[in-house]
């Protein structure tokens, strides 16, 4: 955002919260956490870590389908590329078809209103 302020095209950007739950607009504000998550998911918050400890992603490496399994029901998830670009996104899902996925490096976070969990997942 401040570089397209630099530039003089800060009318053309627009701040979308990946955490749909808040009013807080602090464009900073889950950033640790979603950095300490995907750099090591065992520094998430003791209250994060607790929560979201019984969901699981698997396989990883996978091919086409991923599972997940613990869910709750009332989360949602966002799969984005090493680029940050939302590849998927939705509501809770067991299976995960995504045979049009290139082969790479992915983020895939699952939240709910009080939890938040990204895993890094590695397609074929």
């Amino acid at each position: 955002m401040n570089k397209y302020d630099e530039l003089g095209i800060g009318n053309r950007d627009t701040m979308v919260h990946s955490i749909f739950y808040t009013n807080n607009t602090d464009k900073y504000q889950f950033l640790i956490d979603f950095a300490l998550n995907v750099l090591d998911p065992c520094n998430a918050t003791n209250t994060q870590a607790a929560a979201t400890s019984s969901i699981e992603v698997f396989p990883n490496p996978f091919d086409d389908n991923i599972s997940i399994s613990g869910l709750s029901g009332d989360e949602y998830f966002i799969l984005r590329n090493v680029s940050g670009q939302v590849m998927t996104e939705g509501n809770s899902f067991d299976v995960l078809n995504l045979p049009d996925l290139n082969a790479g490096f992915y983020f895939l976070m699952i939240q709910s209103e009080t939890t938040q969990k990204v895993v890094k997942l590695i397609k074929h």
